[in-house]
């Protein structure tokens, strides 16, 4: 057979291979399938790991002998005081994510995210993946086509009003996404050394916006007068308040500088209860703060 022919049989049957291999891929099911399976062996064998990073110190340990991917964690400032802050860093149960997915989903096709590819998939009812009892409007996750990592979690909800008040149609959806990003292997297990998380579409009443955006502003001058380490706690907590008083937005990032795993984590790192992550010590008190996020599977 002359060489072209020959070289465009073969260029086809690889197409053609490959086009039957992404199809089964591409399947939500097997997606979704993907997903667990890479969480369960990622997680195999983990009971508990430390991170490091911006100036804190974040102790997770397993939940339960019966959720291979579900970890309680509680973050402290990384020094002497040892003061509970609001927990910066969020893993997705991708277990329990897959479970609600499969028989649940819709592939909206393919996207493009920092560079890589990703499946979207659109949970056809978005409660039955979350367990939540307030009303959700939609749940997308965005899959990593090549490491089956999630990627992002999106939910958006009906805007929240106040039990006495008319909802407003114009009143923007609550939307928590929840981003997940520069993946490393640390003691076997790979984790995000970054996470963002960006709430919008919070309501600000208008006496609120004035009187606490006045008193945010009063603390920030306040907080130029800390040592260093401590004056730039304050302030991004201040800064972070401040942009849901005039935007309605709350976002929240963390980088990871080190992991240590199956290290052991002080007994009493989880007495405290966990500080929610829109407030925390030195808050204006009765500061507007957003609502929750919505639960990330």
């Amino acid at each position: 057979m002359p060489r072209t022919p020959l070289l465009l049989a073969l260029l086809l049957s690889a197409a053609s291979l490959l086009g039957a291999c992404q199809g089964r891929l591409e399947d939500p099911d097997a997606i979704a399938d993907r997903v667990a399976a890479r969480a369960a062996e990622n997680y195999a064998g983990v009971r508990d790991f430390t991170l490091h990073g911006d100036d804190l110190v974040i102790y997770f340990r397993r939940a339960g002998a019966d959720s291979l991917a579900t970890f309680e964690g509680r973050a402290f400032t990384d020094d002497s005081l040892r003061e509970a802050v609001a927990l910066p860093y969020h893993l997705p149960n991708a277990m329990e994510l897959a479970r609600g997915l499969r028989g649940n989903a819709r592939l909206a096709g393919t996207a493009d995210l920092d560079g890589e590819r990703v499946y979207v998939l659109d949970a056809i009812d978005p409660a039955a993946v979350t367990g939540a009892e307030t009303a959700i409007d939609s749940l997308r996750v965005l899959v990593d086509a090549r490491t089956f990592q999630i990627r992002e979690i999106r939910v958006a909800e009906p805007p929240p009003t106040d039990s006495a008040a008319t909802p407003d149609p114009d009143a923007p959806p609550l939307v928590t996404r929840q981003r997940y990003g520069d993946f490393r292997t640390a003691d076997g297990l790979t984790l995000p050394f970054y996470t963002n998380t960006l709430i919008t579409g919070i309501p600000v009443p208008d006496e609120v916006r004035l009187v606490q955006g006045g008193m945010l502003e009063i603390q920030r001058r306040q907080a130029q007068a800390l040592p260093p380490a401590e004056r730039a706690r304050a302030l991004r907590r201040i800064e972070t308040q401040i942009r849901i008083i005039r935007q309605g937005e709350f976002e929240q990032a963390f980088s990871v500088d080190a992991v240590r795993v199956n290290a052991g984590v002080p007994e009493d790192a989880f007495v405290p209860p966990p500080t929610m992550p829109w407030t925390g010590s030195g808050d204006a008190a009765g500061a507007a703060a957003p609502p929750p996020p919505a639960p990330a599977p």
